[in-house]
């Protein structure tokens, strides 16, 4: 049986019984406290609130055995950099690591500010192998609602050759995406530009053309799109990025008529009824490249996380 307990010092306990056993962290704060959503589950984890067994657990996605003992501590000090569960890295040799990042996570700090980044948590979990890592650094980046695969590097010469794959558009990196409605294989084109003339970054092409010449700073970015399954409402599709710019298949697919499931930010244009998501559901699922060291060519893939696979059962029902 569960049990549940409550205390003066801000602190809830729960013990994981038959029920809860095998679930996540985060579903398993839900259980605590009912009231929160699921972005909140996954921000007391990313804080440090959250504590399994005496130690803190800032993975959202981990899962509670039977037995286990989950504490709440919301007066606990905040975690500047959470913990890397070894699952999260899919390989690693003396040149690159691939991790799966989870949502709600940023790539890299932003600034010079000190923030809880998947790159830190990398760093740190080398660190603590007693493997410092002066120059690890990621190849590439993804936005903090996206999951899925990064490239980090462990020393410069293997920056440099991945970097050059990465700048001449060798390395294939591939994304699942639910979206809105419904989209045929498609290869959308066009420049983007800070701001397409409505305070959001999007197409040159898009609102600007007629009013202006093509700016120099626009960047050409290219998305090859195919359909995978019909949905209700909604539609699973792979994207294949030629080039990588910010935002670019969000911008991409939102243009398109179709903005990814969960999108915020990039739904003006869209006259639909958005179907209700905790982040946008873009999945970093396949990545192919040559090896920085030996050339020979590489390949990784993880499967998409719980949150986005159960939205993906609910829609094909």
């Amino acid at each position: 049986m569960t049990s549940v307990a409550y205390n003066l010092r801000g602190v809830s306990i729960l013990q994981v019984d038959e029920s809860l056993a095998g679930k996540t962290l985060a579903a398993c704060i839900r259980t605590l406290s009912p009231d929160y959503s699921w972005a909140r589950a996954r921000q007391l984890c990313s804080s440090g609130k959250a504590w399994v067994n005496g130690c803190v657990t800032a993975d959202p996605a981990e899962r509670l055995a039977l037995g286990d003992v989950l504490e709440l501590k919301l007066h606990a000090p905040r975690l500047r950099v959470g913990n890397l569960p070894r699952a999260t890295i899919l390989f690693e040799d003396r040149d690159m690591l691939i991790v799966d990042k989870p949502a709600g996570l940023i790539t890299v700090p932003v600034g010079d500010r000190s923030q809880d980044s998947m790159l830190e948590r990398v760093r740190l979990a080398v660190d603590q192998r007693g493997l410092k890592n002066a120059s690890l650094s990621m190849v590439h980046r993804l936005d903090a609602d996206t999951s899925g695969l990064l490239v980090v590097s462990r020393n410069r010469d293997a920056t440099r050759a991945l970097k050059a794959q990465l700048f001449n558009h060798t390395i294939e990196r591939s994304y699942l995406a639910i979206v809105h409605g419904e989209l045929l294989a498609t290869t959308i084109r066009s420049h983007l530009v800070e701001n397409r003339g409505d305070g959001l970054r999007g197409s040159f092409e898009r609102s600007c053309a007629k009013t202006s010449a093509q700016p120099t700073h626009a960047k050409l970015a290219i998305t090859h799109v195919a359909p995978l399954k019909r949905l209700q409402g909604a539609s699973l599709v792979a994207c294949r990025l030629e080039t990588g710019r910010q935002h670019q298949i969000r911008i991409h697919l939102s243009e398109a008529g179709a903005p990814l499931v969960g999108e915020r930010v990039y739904m003006k244009d869209f006259s639909g009824k958005p179907i209700p998501a905790s982040r946008h559901m873009l999945h970093a699922h396949k990545v192919v490249f040559r090896h920085p060291r030996s050339g020979a060519p590489v390949a990784f893939s993880v499967p998409p996380p719980e949150d986005f696979a159960n939205l993906l059962l609910r829609l094909e029902g």
